[in-house]
């Protein structure tokens, strides 16, 4: 059975085609989610299972909890060039510093594959 992950890229792929992936890797603190490293990839077809990217998430050697994932394409409806694609991963690095609820603008997934929801406390 596929993960959500896994069912998310093929729906996000067959609506857009190949893309370039976003992904921003979380530890735990609590109340809130700390980004501990980010990096990219171009996806160019659906072949890439939720065990693959956990290993290579793995590789990072960070003690992950969550992955937000975000897809971007050019204005010619392909990958971003990797200038490009270095330059957007900058600015989305410092949009999720700023305001954790960024991952609301892309998925967020636990280390299973599966989906999660980030919800703002109110004040206390």
């Amino acid at each position: 059975m596929p993960t959500a992950f896994e069912r998310w890229l093929l729906e996000t792929f067959t609506r857009e085609g190949p893309f370039t992936l976003f992904l921003v890797l979380f530890e735990e603190a609590p109340h809130t989610i700390v980004p501990i490293a980010s990096s990219y990839l171009h996806v160019m077809g659906t072949k890439l299972s939720w065990d693959e990217l956990a290993t290579l998430l793995g590789g990072s050697g960070m003690d992950w909890h969550s992955v937000a994932v975000f897809a971007a394409k050019d204005a010619s409806g392909g990958p971003l060039p990797d200038a490009a694609a270095r330059q957007r991963l900058a600015s989305l690095q410092q949009a999720v510093i700023r305001d954790r609820l960024t991952v609301h603008k892309g998925e967020l997934f636990d280390r299973q594959g599966r989906r999660l929801d980030l919800q703002e406390l109110p004040p206390q």
